[in-house]
């Protein structure tokens, strides 16, 4: 098993695997806790006498990026495997009373043994992510030997790094722009009266003004799509969901789920002039989730037709809003602070005629 994350209490890992192979199974982990060297020791000391075969490895960053990446891949004594991004940190109170949310691959059975090379793009873009880690060599082995090219989903990760020429598309939020120009048809009819929702757990430091970022470079990045030729009129009303003071005391959890949401004040004071009109207040009471409160991390375009509302592209991802996580562009390339993996699905990756999903109330 492998663990990638930010936070990770091993002691609640390792009780929700079946005892029975729970002393036997090798684990890695990739976390990004930030201890003191001492802290580090002491968990690595204590790790290590109680579960022999957990390997630690704490991913440096610097600056205030943040190794934020929610993701684990699981081998199976059939000699399958089953890889997952979700949105959680790997401890207990985030998997209790929050609102979360996983894409999984579904069990992946092993390719033949005449083929040794990636045989499709999420294989590719997964290894490409995995080589950015210190001593991935073999865990990517162990993936390659994988069928992955039933899988409906395309990924799209930050790695800390300044991209140009044709790397600034890997990664951030320009890798989200480069996958919409190039695969998310919408059309005319689909345009019209079309949101894009950031539900998200965290805010960040996004400029002063709207166009520093939030309202420019990112915006526009989540407005692509492959009809160019109307692009100027295909922008779409922005809308960010986030809890209010009042979400949070009636939540499940009470003011101490505040911690999961930070937001500092003066970002949001620099912020507030152009956010207020954009944010909207967490509802799910449908699902029976109103006092669950969000750590989950989405974004989407959501068109209101007649017959039911439809989404033409749905991102899953560990990445909140904020331009460590997303990237800022600058002479030419973009600059990435943190680590973030998320999975973008859209209609034609399940040969979806009309528009796109379908979301009926």
């Amino acid at each position: 098993m492998v663990q990638i994350n930010y936070m990770i209490d091993v002691e609640f890992v390792m009780n929700r695997i079946p005892e029975e192979i729970r002393d036997g199974l090798k684990v890695i982990v990739y976390h990004g806790l930030r201890l003191t060297p001492d802290q580090l020791l002491r968990m690595e000391t204590d790790v290590g006498m109680k579960y022999p075969r957990v390997t630690l490895h704490r991913v440096q960053v610097s600056g205030i990026g943040t190794h934020h990446t929610k993701a684990m891949l699981l081998f199976y004594r059939d000699n399958t495997m089953q890889f997952v991004v979700h949105t959680a940190n790997m401890i207990e109170r985030d998997w209790r009373n929050k609102t979360q949310a996983i894409f999984t691959t579904g069990r992946l059975v092993k390719k033949p043994q005449l083929i040794g090379l990636a045989t499709c793009a999420f294989e590719r873009d997964l290894l490409e992510y995995m080589s950015k880690y210190s001593h991935h060599q073999e865990i990517s082995a162990r993936i390659s030997q994988y069928d992955f090219t039933g899988v409906k989903g395309v990924l799209v990760g930050s790695v800390p790094g300044r991209f140009s020429g044709v790397e600034k598309n890997k990664w951030g939020h320009m890798r989200l722009r480069s996958v919409l120009r190039q695969q998310v048809e919408i059309s005319k009819a689909c345009i019209v009266n079309s949101k894009i929702i950031c539900q998200i757990s965290s805010v960040g430091s996004l400029g002063k003004n709207s166009q520093d970022w939030l309202r420019g470079e990112f915006e526009m990045s989540l407005n692509a799509h492959r009809q160019s030729n109307y692009m100027a009129s295909s922008k779409a009303d922005l809308c960010v969901v986030f809890p209010t003071a009042e979400n949070v005391r009636t939540s499940y959890e009470g003011w101490s789920m505040g911690g999961s949401l930070p937001f500092k004040e003066t970002s949001y004071t620099k912020q507030a002039h152009y956010l207020n009109p954009l944010l909207h207040s967490w509802q799910a009471a449908k699902s029976g989730r109103d006092h669950a409160m969000p750590h989950i991390k989405t974004f989407t375009r959501v068109s209101c037709m007649e017959e039911a509302d439809v989404i033409s592209w749905f991102l899953l991802t560990s990445a909140n809003l904020s331009k460590p996580a997303w990237g800022v562009l600058k002479d030419g390339a973009i600059s990435i602070q943190s680590y973030e993996l998320g999975v973008l699905v859209f209609p034609s990756l399940f040969e979806v005629r009309g528009p796109g999903f379908l979301w009926r109330n």
